[in-house]
């Protein structure tokens, strides 16, 4: 895909995050796309089994099903592939761990080298933009001593994350609801303190999400680019989500709420 984007495309691109523990595998996938209607759309597709009944808890409390149980993060990176396709618009990460993760995949070469070509890497784009109109102060390094952090660029163009949904709690906060909820068998039996962390981590993903939009907005002005040429193509993309897809069924939770792609 071209290093420029275009405006229209990030606009209406499908934005992607990852989400769990810094040394194990992801558990989610934050999907989040605005139509031309201005519409948002937020999908978090929960793969990691032990989760099933806090995503479904959480969806039937939202009421929207943004909270979606998928049956592998194959099947999470081909549900943002099938969006890509079918909008014909890009898929937008903020850094390579997506790409890292994808590698690491059990998807065919096929699917592989498809999501590539499609993925649009937010933070090249910001980072050169930063470098053209800001003072290098104008980035604090973080404590690991990196400045292009989407934490940094969130401030510096004007999107706040509340203090409670910002970086560095998420993995923390995800590994105390996997570990009550193996310990104690079930969402409904976690304490409190934990479904407020689950509720947190969400939210953390979600604002990550909306952030990376906001700063690609920012940065990519509506003159900049050229279209990209996106092609349509959902036969295998069809064929993979059978493959790595499965359906969770409980009688108590409305069908609105509780999906699978």
């Amino acid at each position: 895909m071209a290093t420029t984007p275009n405006r229209a495309a990030v606009e209406q691109g499908i934005y992607i995050d990852f989400e769990g523990t810094q040394t194990d595998p992801p558990v989610m996938l934050g999907i989040f796309w605005v139509t031309p209607d201005a519409e948002e759309h937020l999908e978090q597709l929960i793969f990691n089994p032990i989760l099933d009944s806090a995503a479904l808890a959480k969806g039937k409390e939202l009421g929207h099903g943004a909270c979606i149980v998928v049956g592998s993060l194959e099947a999470a990176f081909t549900r943002a592939l099938e969006l890509s396709e079918e909008l014909g618009v890009p898929i937008v990460e903020w850094s390579f761990r997506e790409e890292q993760v994808l590698d690491a995949s059990m998807l065919s070469e096929m699917m592989i080298r498809r999501i590539k070509s499609r993925i649009l890497n937010g933070l090249p784009v910001a980072r050169r933009w930063a470098r053209r109109t800001q003072e290098r102060s104008a980035l604090k390094p973080d404590k690991r001593g990196k400045r292009y952090t989407l934490s940094n660029f969130a401030k510096l163009t004007g999107y706040d994350v509340p203090s409670l949904y910002g970086a560095g709690n998420s993995a923390s906060r995800v590994r105390e609801v996997l570990r009550q909820i193996e310990l104690r068998g079930d969402y409904g039996q976690i304490t409190g303190v934990a479904k407020r962390k689950w509720v947190a981590f969400l939210k953390h993903n979600e604002h990550d999400l909306k952030a990376t939009r906001h700063v690609i907005l920012h940065v990519v002005p509506p003159s900049q680019g050229s279209s990209n040429s996106l092609h349509r193509d959902t036969s295998e993309t069809s064929n993979e989500l059978t493959k790595f897809s499965r359906i969770i069924r409980n009688d108590n939770i409305d069908n609105t709420t509780c999906q699978y792609v």
